[in-house]
């Protein structure tokens, strides 16, 4: 209970501090991404790092 709320506290409390935040939908991600740990973890950068606009 209170898992939205608090979440969307913690974001706006980071950008009030300065800090970039990026919100990730893990349900964009195929099946096939979430079988191994090291292409999940490069779809994490990429989708991060498009968000932000930088470079991965």
């Amino acid at each position: 209970m209170g898992k939205t709320w608090l979440l969307e506290n913690l974001l706006s409390y980071a950008r009030e501090k300065g800090y970039q935040t990026v919100k990730l939908d893990l349900l964009q991600a195929e099946d096939s991404i979430m079988d191994k740990l090291k292409t999940f973890l490069q779809w994490v950068c990429v989708d991060v790092s498009d968000s932000l606009d930088i470079e991965p």
